[in-house]
């Protein structure tokens, strides 16, 4: 191609791809963009087998051992000759040996709910916290109150599954059966309450396990007090759950004992608003503490 004399073609100046014009743009606009509070990943289910594994090596680990030598101690020293003895000295303790005995396993799988419930439940958020393991673990995308919660119910089918164990276990070593549905029952329960209690405060603090048994403590000491009008007690003992009522799914020869309804329905309703609450927190305070 001619031009004309004295000029010279300059060639035109290279042109930005419209690939990168969009996707400069796109960062752009980004920097306005709200920041994601709690990304979410639909195969939470990963996760499922590092929870199991976690609840077996760190939780029944102490609750078994503990529970096992509860058996060997109440078998140790009972004696089903105890209420014939008794009768021949002329003491009538109104209840056969039977009940007795069924009695005995409906108050130690109490024990065995309320205490294995902290074991469970402490330290589900404030665990990681302290290690520094949330930075890891939610740096691939998931729901942060998804992995907890998901966390609380494998901890409580894990409790759930453990006590079965100790039931069976102490039907083998009494060589005699024993009841299942209303200790796994109350084992339940008393987990929603006592461990809801200690997801909330979990969320808080980082050392609830002693907090959780001083409240349930707390809680029965309230409520007597409550009972007896003083004013500072009926003002404050319905924050705490009426841990009394887990008496329901104890012996049936102890005075006052609520209906094992009544007792669900009370203690699951404290439970869930544990629980609920406690996702609250975790939807508007940071993880990374």
């Amino acid at each position: 191609m001619s031009t004309a004399p004295g000029t010279t073609t300059r060639q035109a100046a290279p042109q930005l791809d419209d690939a990168f014009d969009e996707e400069l743009e796109r960062m752009a606009l980004a920097e306005f963009e709200p920041p994601i509070e709690e990304p979410y990943a639909p195969n939470l289910l990963r996760y499922l087998r590092w929870q199991v594994q976690d609840f077996i090596k760190h939780r029944a680990i102490i609750i078994l051992p503990l529970a096992l030598i509860g058996l060997w101690i109440g078998h140790h020293n009972y004696d089903p000759m105890m209420l014939a003895k008794a009768q021949r000295n002329g003491r009538d303790l109104g209840i056969t040996e039977p009940e007795m005995f069924r009695g005995l396993v409906l108050m130690a799988s109490l024990l065995l709910g309320v205490a294995g419930s902290v074991i469970s439940a402490f330290g589900i958020v404030s665990r990681e916290r302290e290690g520094g393991h949330q930075r890891f673990l939610f740096a691939k995308p998931v729901r942060i109150t998804s992995y907890y919660l998901q966390t609380f119910v494998v901890n409580g089918i894990g409790l759930l599954a453990t006590s079965a164990v100790v039931l069976a276990l102490t039907s083998l070593v009494f060589l005699r059966p024993v009841p299942m549905l209303e200790p796994l029952l109350g084992i339940a329960t008393a987990y929603v309450v006592v461990g809801g209690l200690a997801f909330l405060l979990s969320t808080f603090i980082r050392f609830e396990f002693v907090l959780t048994l001083l409240l349930v403590g707390v809680s029965v000491g309230l409520r007597e007090a409550a009972r007896d009008g003083r004013w500072w007690a009926v003002m404050t003992s319905w924050l705490l759950p009426p841990f009394e009522k887990l008496i329901a799914f104890g012996p049936p020869q102890v005075g006052g004992r609520p209906t094992m309804l009544s007792a669900i329905g009370s203690l699951l309703t404290y439970g869930a608003t544990y629980i609920a609450l406690g996702v609250a927190v975790l939807k508007r305070r940071s993880i990374i503490r």
